[in-house]
């Protein structure tokens, strides 16, 4: 049993790394030219709107390391 909940943690943090560091490759497209500028405020304001489930699949890993005991 514990060997799953270690797998599924381990997975799910693999998962939300990647999340965190698709996130930070976003936000370091600064728009060079002020019709860029638009864009990069739309991404901004959809990165933000996604931020409790981000946080909340975080909440989770969190949890399954806890429960493990590491």
């Amino acid at each position: 049993m514990k060997g799953l909940v270690k797998g599924l943690a381990h997975a799910r943090c693999k998962t939300q790394l990647g999340e965190y560091k698709q996130r930070i490759q976003s936000l370091l497209q600064r728009p060079q030219h002020l019709k860029e500028f638009a864009g990069h405020v739309e991404r901004v304001q959809s990165l933000k709107s996604k931020q409790k489930a981000l946080a909340k699949n975080t909440n989770v890993v969190d949890e399954l390391y806890r429960l493990l005991g590491t």
